[in-house]
């Protein structure tokens, strides 16, 4: 009996792992447009460029709340070479409703200097312009084939997103390495009660927030709250972000926090953006702020 219920849940996992893996179609319907690193302007350039008509894999979508804007992750070939880059939304025709929104996974260092690729493989593109440094702090944007999804500052060129393999990253295959269903099950079948807690433990996500299940947060429909978070306090990393009456980007903006300003936090929920939002009262009014936006304080 024991054996079957493992085999149901290693069933249900294959269905959410599956997923993180999924990609929408489109096309790109504007003419010659350049793509970044990352969701926004402030990211490198790769060199890379999409034309009218270009068809596209587009894998997920990030949420720009300062310009109120999706920015999407798509793969694409430019010059024969293979990419992953960032494109805004607007520029594609693709229902968005399709694509799911990106979840950090960690916090790390680098633990060499090193060059890093357009793909989660040494199929893509070499970024060879671009040096990462040694011990420079970086956020694991996305895992896939061992091969992590970063971004940093600590690059020749600046603010960056680059992949690079896990063992780049101090404890990054230890503790990020089984991003496949067929890893997890080979591990799970030489030991079943101590695989599914070792391979599934808790994740950093934004805000120092943990999930501890190993269904997607974004994906589970059910507000979730980091009840020890209450009573620290951050600082407002963005220049300006907006404060709103609930913890989603549809809602109504109630007042506005600017950088490096310091609030307590009141209440923690997960928001629609699949990352948590902090409850903060500003001048008298009590509101929501996306985790994206801020730095925990010690």
């Amino acid at each position: 009996m024991k054996r079957v219920t493992a085999i149901l849940l290693a069933m249900m996992l294959l269905l959410v792992c599956s997923s993180s893996f999924a990609y929408t179609e489109g096309w790109v319907k504007e003419n010659r447009i350049s793509t970044r690193s990352g969701p926004g302007t402030g990211y490198t350039e790769p060199g890379s460029f999409l034309s009218y008509g270009d068809q596209v894999l587009v894998h997920t979508k990030v949420w720009d709340s300062r310009n109120e804007i999706y920015w999407v992750q798509v793969e694409f070939t430019s010059r024969g070479e293979r990419y992953r880059a960032y494109t805004g939304s607007w520029r594609l025709n693709v229902d968005l409703n399709q694509v799911p929104c990106e979840i950090v996974e960690g916090y790390t260092w680098l633990n060499s200097n090193l060059s890093g690729y357009a793909g989660p493989g040494y199929a893509y593109h070499r970024y060879g312009d671009i040096t990462l440094y040694r011990n420079s702090y970086c956020t694991i944007i996305e895992v896939e084939n061992d091969f992590a999804l970063i971004e940093t500052s600590g690059s020749s060129k600046g603010l960056t997103r680059v992949w690079v393999p896990l063992d780049a990253l101090e404890g990054g295959y230890e503790y990020y390495g089984r991003d496949t269903f067929s890893d997890w099950y080979d591990s799970w079948d030489n030991g079943w009660d101590n695989s599914w807690d070792n391979d599934q433990g808790a994740t950093l996500l934004p805000g120092g927030s943990y999930n501890d299940s190993w269904q997607d947060p974004a994906l589970s429909g059910y507000p979730q709250t980091s009840t020890y978070l209450i009573g620290r306090c951050f600082r407002v990393g963005a220049e300006s972000a907006r404060v709103r009456s609930e913890p989603s980007t549809e809602s109504a903006v109630v007042e506005y926090v600017f950088q490096n300003q310091c609030y307590e936090i009141l209440d923690c929920r997960l928001g629609n953006t699949g990352r948590d939002w902090y409850l903060i009262r500003v001048n008298g009014q009590e509101g929501w702020l996306s985790s994206g936006l801020v730095t925990l304080l010690d």
